[in-house]
């Protein structure tokens, strides 16, 4: 194992775990730093040459969120922090890296497991060590996040892309990554994200219906009922009544049922929605700035929508660029050269997953997503091959 991989394992591995300690923090900088030596050493003092691949849309809109984050900083009238601007610099500069230092599928597997490993401490943190709200209740589950939505997110991400892989895994491995799946299960539901719990059944509903890891039909039906079943029960029964993510699905009930409208949370994300969208269509085009929304909203808070988000802050303009990144995902899978079917599949439910979770998260500002985006950019251009539109000559014509 390269010196790359065993950093990339590292700088995933302490991101997830160092999230939310501002005392950590600085650890999964120093691997970040290792990283930028690592790839200079590479590329000036080996004399590695360097790959020109077509242009990528993940990085031009890293490029625009940074240089529109100087401008605001410097020419609008709001106190956007030098934090913000050094957060989105530093994940522009480490993603430009990621495309150029992995290079093997290797490399690949190290995030992943990096990864999985931060969140399993955090499953851990979660069922030893809980949380009490001012209530004396449980907490949701945030692992090491410090953020219930995020966390359930970053499962449900992680999940999907140990799945994108899963068929080319050893019967151990994929052993793990099923175990991994089912304690996962009660760690979502625990979170209380209502979004969260939808993702992961579209995770099983993939790993069931389309890797089919149960052949026979009779069997395939039976384990669906199953499914059901223990959901049914987890939701009822498993999930203890003094806990807040409790409270979170029986509201749920309630809507279903029809007794309830809508909960104080709900009613908060519209109307921080509806504020954004004002806040668009007064300036379409380039929006009111980087951070903009949460200084002249006026709730102080981010819009918690990551579509309301872009175009509220960067116009119509950062909306494109940022979509465009994920479409590019689709077109670099129908260029690979390795399980092109399967690919281009997975990378449009990775796309619809990222549209779907954009109602509940700002995520063009989290180094964890680019950290998975540009991870899977960099597996597919290890595997992408040129396709041209074959020429037709007049003889064959005739």
């Amino acid at each position: 194992m390269n010196r790359i991989n065993v950093l990339l394992f590292l700088y995933a591995f302490s991101a997830i775990v160092c999230f939310d300690y501002e005392s950590l923090t600085i650890i999964p900088k120093i691997f970040a730093g290792l990283m930028m030596v690592e790839y200079f050493i590479q590329t000036v003092h080996m004399n590695r040459p360097r790959v020109k691949g077509p242009f990528n849309w993940g990085l031009g809109c890293l490029v625009f969120m940074s240089v529109y984050c100087l401008i605001s900083f410097a020419f609008f009238p709001y106190d956007l922090p030098g934090e913000a601007i050094i957060n989105i610099m530093m994940i522009l500069v480490l993603s430009y890296i990621l495309t150029r230092i992995v290079d093997n599928v290797r490399a690949f597997d190290m995030v992943l497991v990096g990864l999985s490993f931060g969140l399993f401490i955090g499953f851990m943190m979660n069922i030893f060590v809980p949380q009490l709200d001012e209530f004396g209740r449980t907490s949701r589950y945030v692992g090491t996040l410090g953020n219930s939505n995020l966390f359930s997110l970053m499962v449900n991400f992680c999940i999907s892309f140990l799945l994108q892989r899963y068929k080319l895994y050893s019967k151990f491995w994929r052993s793990l990554i099923l175990i991994f799946i089912i304690l996962a299960a009660q760690q979502v539901m625990m979170s209380g994200s209502k979004l969260g719990l939808f993702m992961y059944l579209l995770n099983i509903l993939y790993l069931v219906f389309y890797i089919r890891i149960i052949k026979n039909t009779t069997t395939l039906v039976l384990v669906s009922i199953l499914i059901l079943s223990l959901s049914g029960f987890f939701i009822t029964n498993f999930l203890m009544d003094n806990s807040e993510a409790f409270d979170r699905f029986r509201y749920l009930q309630d809507v279903f049922s029809g007794t309830r409208d809508y909960s104080d949370s709900d009613l908060l994300r519209y109307n921080l929605a509806v504020k954004g969208w004002d806040m668009w269509t007064q300036r379409p085009f380039f929006g009111w700035g980087y951070g903009a929304f949460v200084f002249l909203g006026g709730y102080n808070l981010y819009s918690h929508n990551n579509i309301v988000e872009l175009l509220a802050n960067t116009g119509i303009f950062g909306f494109v660029i940022f979509h465009a990144a994920l479409i590019q995902l689709i077109v670099m899978a129908y260029r690979s050269d390795i399980r092109r079917r399967n690919s281009i599949v997975w990378t449009t439910y990775f796309a619809l997953m990222i549209i779907v979770s954009s109602f509940a998260i700002v995520l063009f500002i989290e180094k964890l997503f680019w950290l998975l985006y540009f991870t899977m950019v960099a597996y597919l251009k290890m595997h992408t091959v040129p396709r041209e539109i074959p020429v037709v000559t007049v003889q064959q014509l005739n």
